[in-house]
């Protein structure tokens, strides 16, 4: 199993690593996750592999290979079907592998979920210049339902001229402009008067947390904590582990309100 943690903690470590970059879009977040959780799918086929890598380390032998088999006491409700009983290999892998990767996949999915409700809600501020005009409006009276403390009525059809201001740029147009380069660029044509309501929406987004944990306290169950009165461990080569604290729940989270 240590050759298989090595690599799903690695693939783990790289995708925490990206979240928690200050200039990551939520798009790029969203697909990074999404990609991690496919990898994940794909590991379910590779546990000969894993055990071959293993095996070419150190020839590993199970312990419960030899062990007189256990008869368990049969009632009379049991049925008339034989009790399987898995030694070795398969018992690791159906005990231990699988179950490993189905909690992952099922910590990663529910995380996922939440980053996509984020992404449908604020990814028309970074992919608006590939959306038609309807789709635009749509996904702006959305957004001003959402936030209807913060963005006037008037955002709907700001929004809409401001995806022509954009195409009228050089190299500008027809791609996803990230929410930092799109503020500085209204800023740096002096246009805040003509899209107030843009900025202030630019501004939330930019106001996002791809991830709320950095660093060491994000591998909490790779370490004890020091109240507890043992000295935590250290995991070391994984520094950054927002995505590894899959125990209870992720130290990172979005909220829609």
């Amino acid at each position: 199993m240590a050759v298989f943690w090595a690599a799903i903690l690695d693939r783990i470590n790289g995708v925490s690593i990206s979240l928690q970059k200050k200039t990551i879009e939520l798009r790029t977040a969203v697909d990074l996750l999404k990609s991690l959780l496919d990898f994940l799918i794909s590991q379910r086929d590779l546990f000969d592999d894993y055990e071959t890598k293993a095996n070419e380390k150190t020839d590993t032998q199970y312990s419960d290979e030899n062990q007189r088999e256990r008869k368990r006491k049969r009632h009379h409700d049991d049925g008339s079907a034989e009790e399987v009983v898995l030694r070795g290999q398969e018992k690791l892998k159906v005990d231990t592998y699988l179950p490993v990767l189905d909690m992952l996949f099922t910590e990663l999915s529910r995380r996922l979920e939440a980053y996509r409700e984020i992404n449908d809600l604020f990814g028309f501020l970074t992919d608006f210049s590939t959306k038609s005009d309807a789709e635009i409006r749509q996904a702006c009276t959305k957004f001003k339902d959402h936030y209807f403390e913060d963005i006037e009525p008037e955002f709907i059809d700001e929004m809409v001229q401001y995806k022509y201001f954009i195409l009228q740029l050089d190299d500008a147009g027809q791609k996803n402009m990230p929410a930092e380069e799109s503020y500085k660029l209204i800023i740096g044509n002096m246009a805040q008067s003509t899209f107030p309501n843009v900025m202030t929406a630019l501004q939330i987004y930019r106001s996002l947390m791809i991830t709320n944990a950095t660093g060491y306290r994000s591998i909490t169950p790779f370490q004890n904590k020091s109240a507890e009165g043992t000295p935590g461990r250290q995991l070391k080569g994984h520094k950054n582990f927002p995505l590894g604290t899959i125990q209870r729940e992720f130290p990172f989270g979005l909220q829609t309100t």
